[in-house]
């Protein structure tokens, strides 16, 4: 099966019934990656920070937990109803414990969805740097350097987490034929 980059190259029917997980550290790249994907797989991108940050610009919470938890219930919930009408979903998040990793293991049980996690990551630190200093978005922008630094995030334990793909980011053509490859294959483990 092709797996190019090609946005015209199709990935097949195996794709329809897919739940793409992307994890990572803010400013590996999930985003780039994650709209790259969604694209080339006709998918929903839903993107937990799109949804934290109105609640905290907005002033319904300023406790950025809160925001956080509230976000992946309301992303577990529309992920939900668009695989259960066939629509392909991928996730943008930082997905930073093993109880939000855990939340899309039910999600795929639930509606029968081949679950494919990616654990983005960027080893080139100074590249992380700057691309976390340099990343400008709408509202809420997200943590800083020093924050993200300061970060509890779990390290993956496929017992724990189940199977994931780490891919780094540095090239993101390269990224994504890795990650294009691995939603492509019907036993992704």
């Amino acid at each position: 099966m092709n797996v190019s980059s090609d946005e015209n190259t199709p990935l097949g029917s195996n794709v329809r019934d897919v739940l793409v997980v992307l994890a990572g550290l803010p400013g590996t790249g999930k985003t780039t990656i994650g709209r790259l994907l969604a694209r080339r797989l006709r998918a929903a991108y839903l993107r937990t920070d799109v949804i934290a940050g109105p609640m905290l610009l907005e002033g319904v919470t300023e406790d950025t937990a809160e925001a956080g938890r509230v976000a992946y219930g309301i992303a577990r919930e529309v992920a939900t109803e668009n695989l259960r009408a066939g629509v392909p979903v991928v996730v943008d998040g930082v997905h930073a414990t093993h109880e939000r990793r855990a939340l899309w293991r039910g999600v795929s049980e639930a509606t029968q969805s081949r679950l494919v996690q990616l654990e983005m990551t960027l080893e080139d630190e100074v590249e992380h740097r700057l691309r976390v200093e340099h990343r400008q978005a709408r509202g809420y922008v997200g943590p800083n350097w020093e924050q993200i630094l300061d970060m509890n995030y779990d390290e993956w334990n496929e017992a724990i987490d189940g199977s994931r793909l780490l891919v780094d980011t540095f090239e993101t053509d390269a990224a994504l034929a890795c990650c294009l490859t691995r939603v492509a294959s019907p036993d992704p483990t």
